[in-house]
């Protein structure tokens, strides 16, 4: 949807991108090869605006993130926190809203080759495309989300806990799990130990079933697209030689 004013992309394509980007994304912190991996379906000529607005998609994503996170976090409380930890995650998000509403907006008079491109690329945005976006990243969170807390639920983790308190427990695991610095050598090792970390803090049993369902969200969800992005990526470059 952001790419589309200036590269128009069939289903398909756009498919097989997302599928790349998470190939990709499992080499560097913070998943920041996701954007190569994206760009690898635009023209060449687009790359540089399609990689800007990919940064909004994930901003986006981002926001939903931090915005469950704190809510999970001021309900169930996993783990200790002080106040100024409460207090920064909201002005953090107030901030990111602000600065999500008035990107459409923003102008930065700077003579830069870099700062009109930028500029180039937020001039195709607009508010309703962006709250279609929003809206699109919360459907993304919640199909990781409730399978997730449906699973911690059904093995009990939270020793009869209940639906809602897995789901905000599992807000605060993705929440953890992505400020904390991941790569495809740490990012399985993240996945093990914040569940047990998180569920521990509301009466978990302590098994090592803590970590299944996050396991299991992760095999579905990361693995199995990783590996066919993996695929696509080497086919493509077999079609190219």
């Amino acid at each position: 949807m952001l790419v589309h004013a200036f590269n128009p992309l069939a289903f398909g394509k756009a498919f097989r991108s997302i599928l790349s980007g998470v190939a990709i994304s499992q080499l560097l912190p913070y998943k920041t090869g996701e954007y190569l991996g994206r760009l690898l379906y635009v023209k060449d000529e687009n790359k540089l605006n399609a990689g800007l607005l990919s940064v909004v998609g994930s901003f986006s994503q981002l926001l939903i993130t931090v915005l469950f996170g704190l809510i999970g976090f001021l309900i169930i409380q996993p783990i200790a926190y002080s106040n100024y930890f409460v207090v920064s995650l909201i002005l953090l998000l107030a901030v990111g809203l602000l600065f999500y509403w008035f990107l459409p907006q923003t102008s930065l008079k700077l003579n830069n080759p870099f700062i009109a491109k930028l500029q180039t690329a937020l001039g195709l945005t607009n508010r309703p495309l962006l709250l279609k976006i929003l809206g699109l990243s919360m459907v993304r969170y919640l199909s990781f989300l409730i399978p997730y807390s449906l699973l911690a639920w059904h093995f009990d983790l939270g020793l009869q806990a209940s639906v809602v308190d897995c789901f905000f427990a599992v807000s605060c695991i993705f929440f953890m799990q992505t400020v904390a610095p991941n790569f495809i050598f740490t990012d399985v090792a993240l996945r093990l130990v914040i569940p047990v970390i998180v569920f521990s803090g509301i009466n978990s049993s302590g098994t090592t079933m803590d970590y299944v369902p996050g396991m299991m969200v992760y095999i579905f969800n990361v693995a199995f697209p990783m590996l066919t992005g993996a695929f696509l990526i080497m086919f493509a470059k077999f079609r190219q030689s």
